[in-house]
């Protein structure tokens, strides 16, 4: 059996979060506010907006990403 995916991680931890506009950090923090185990280099919210990263999700650049990117360390989160 699975674990739970790090897109479900991100989406689970900002529901309550759509239509907010938040930095890189307090991304961050909320994450790992429900995910305490979660290793540092998994929690980057840029790999869940545009295709930008080396390694981003399969959800990136499409209509199921997590965030806009709005500037430089902030993003706004999209509804799922």
């Amino acid at each position: 059996m699975t674990g739970i995916t790090n897109h479900e991680k991100f989406r689970n931890a900002l529901n309550q979060h759509v239509g907010e506009i938040l930095t890189t950090d307090s991304i961050r923090r909320i994450v790992w506010k429900h995910y305490d185990q979660m290793a540092d280099g998994s929690n980057h919210p840029s790999e869940h907006a545009g295709r930008t990263n080396k390694t981003p999700c399969k959800c990136a650049g499409t209509e199921e990403r997590i965030f806009d990117r709005i500037q430089r360390g902030k993003y706004l989160v999209r509804p799922s």
